[in-house]
């Protein structure tokens, strides 16, 4: 297998994303998910951006998940667990897996890491989106 950057592995992570979520019912939503939350990002924080995916998601879990909670558990699996040939740019590797929880306990150095290394996956996201949910939310409110 050739070697990969880590920037065609944060883009392979975010098209599997976005492909396995583009046929479903709230595409749409997904859709206005991921454009806005970089911008989000930068201006309100990561911190911030992420308490308000989880509020918006709510108490659901599992299959009954909205697109923010499903958009959330993306962004911890890229950013938290032991590193992985497929994702090499984990910040938080200490077994916890809550997201949050980590960006609230570690330190600051770690935060600023998480922050730039989820708007580098969430510049994939949004590439993606705007070329395959865009166009499926069209064709869904036609």
């Amino acid at each position: 297998m050739p070697m990969r950057t880590n920037d065609q592995k944060r883009a392979a992570f975010a098209l599997r994303f976005i492909q396995c979520n583009r046929n479903k019912e709230d595409a749409s939503r997904l859709s206005t998910l991921v454009m806005k939350t970089p911008l989000q990002v930068l201006q309100h924080g990561l911190g911030q951006s992420l308490a308000f995916l989880i509020a918006d998601n709510g108490p659901v879990t599992g299959s009954d998940m909205k697109p923010s909670g499903r958009f959330y558990k993306e962004l911890e699996t890229w950013l938290c667990g032991e590193k992985e040939p497929d994702k090499p740019c984990r910040i938080y590797r200490d077994g916890e897996s809550d997201l949050i929880k980590q960006l609230m306990e570690g330190n600051r150095s770690q935060y600023m890491q998480a922050q730039r290394e989820a708007i580098a996956l969430l510049v994939w996201m949004k590439k993606f989106a705007e070329a395959w949910l865009a166009g499926e939310a069209s064709a869904g409110g036609s």
